[in-house]
């Protein structure tokens, strides 16, 4: 027996014995995503595993994939405020417990008010654009990660890593765009989208880069059309990096081989986000675009016209970042999962000043534990119109509103049924002109 073929055997009896087969899957899911050990055994040992764990799971458990977490929670929404809960509703993306992708508007007491089914399969039966070892094979086939709902109730969703839709209020698809568009969507003021997406060049890296290797993923931002869906303007990661001499940026991961870097994912753009006219410039500016991009520990704000790099923020306080917002022109926050930290640290959302050098934590959850927070991937934040934040914990299924001193002011959970919740990518506070249009029952369908 080879050295692999034991440490796979390994790896499963421990996975096995410490969790009962559960774990194994948000292992193999998180370690191939944060670049662990290589991924194709990665997926000889969630394979290993996964037959192990299924000839010795209960007759009632059922198998369980990584973005179904246990949960000791029996009801879906709590209300912490004093005073009597008022009347918003939010927008989140699900995975059921059926499989299901979902976008749902729901209410304070965790109610669905309304829903948009998003299945992959017949929305895209024929995804000649998706490379083919990226297909979905099975349902759910893929997680919905950026959203945004538009001003006549509609709303348009990524398919994570493989495409992009408008759907109507009722569900009826108003356009759909066959590209590979990723984690983020942003409305800005003037109505326009911008989008995380990417270029996968499969058959050889650009000659600028040497020593990389195909397959490999070029970020790319992303303007898009609302309208109609198409992308009218493409704005390259790599040529902001290059034209500000920060191409060691993209040798950030090590190298391998025979000297080349083998990772197909150098920056994983995560977040996409303009600073917008209604906001007190200082540093930044109407106009100015601001990204993060996890795999090199980096949040940087730039001139989309001259690519010019106005602000660029890397490793230091954060680790595997997510969702950079700004919250005025010389202020930005960021969702920090912290996600190599010590066994018992928590994400937090950090505030920094651009002009000083160092980020403050605003939250972290408890130090006591009562109120955890952590998520190793994904998650975002909003902040609110009277100073409250929104945060989606993504990974364990749950919403977290903070008041505006940041008590902690209501919670919900993706509950999918037998002790679990199932991934929960995003939350969005609907505008009262939004909410309106979701008080009655306009869809007979819904």
């Amino acid at each position: 027996m080879g050295f692999k073929d034991k440490l796979i055997l390994a790896v499963a009896a421990v996975f096995l014995l410490s969790a009962a087969g559960v774990g194994i899957f948000v292992w193999g899911f998180v370690a191939r995503d944060q670049n662990l050990v290589s991924e194709d055994l990665v997926e000889e040992i969630t394979e290993a595993a996964r037959l192990v764990s299924n000839t010795t799971k209960s007759k009632n458990t059922a198998a369980r994939n990584w973005y179904f977490q246990p949960t000791p929670v029996t009801t879906p929404a709590i209300w912490h405020g004093s005073d009597e809960p008022d009347n918003a509703l939010t927008l989140i993306s699900t995975v059921r417990g059926d499989n299901r992708l979902t976008m749902q508007i729901v209410n304070r007491a965790g109610e669905t008010v309304h829903e948009w089914d998003l299945d992959w399969f017949e929305l895209f039966p024929d995804p000649t654009h998706v490379p083919p070892d990226k297909v979905p094979k099975s349902r759910p086939g893929a997680h919905l990660h950026g959203a945004v709902l538009l001003q006549d109730g509609s709303i348009v969703v990524n398919f994570e890593h493989l495409a992009m839709v408008r759907l109507s209020k009722c569900g009826d698809v108003v356009w759909k765009l066959p590209e590979l568009s990723h984690h983020s969507i942003y409305l800005d003021e003037n109505g326009m989208l911008w989008a995380s997406g990417e270029t996968r060049h499969l058959d050889r890296a650009p000659e600028e880069l040497p020593r990389h290797r195909a397959p490999l993923t070029e970020d790319t931002v992303w303007q898009v059309d609302p309208d109609t869906g198409r992308i009218v303007q493409r704005i390259s990661l790599y040529d902001v990096l290059f034209a500000n001499g920060y191409k060691s940026l993209l040798y950030m991961v090590p190298m391998k081989g025979r000297g080349y870097i083998v990772d197909r994912d150098l920056l994983h753009l995560n977040d996409v986000e303009v600073f917008p006219d209604y906001l007190e410039p200082g540093v930044f500016e109407p106009g100015d675009i601001m990204v993060s991009m996890r795999n090199i520990h980096t949040v940087m704000v730039f001139d989309p016209e001259t690519l010019n790099i106005k602000f660029i923020w890397t490793a230091k306080d954060i680790m595997g970042q997510h969702d950079p917002d700004f919250i005025d022109g010389n202020t930005i926050s960021v969702f920090n999962n912290n996600n190599y930290a010590p066994s018992g640290e928590q994400s937090q959302i950090l505030i920094r000043d651009v002009r000083e050098d160092d980020a403050e934590i605003y939250f972290a959850g408890t130090d006591t534990g009562d109120i955890p927070f952590f998520t190793p991937i994904m998650g975002k934040n909003e902040w609110l119109p009277d100073g409250g934040l929104l945060i989606a914990e993504s990974f364990n299924g749950r919403v977290i509103e903070l008041d505006s001193n940041g008590e902690l002011l209501w919670e919900y959970w993706n509950l999918t049924g037998d002790g679990y919740t199932g991934l929960l990518e995003q939350a969005s506070r609907l505008t009262p002109e939004q909410a309106a249009m979701f008080t009655g029952n306009s869809c007979p369908a819904n």
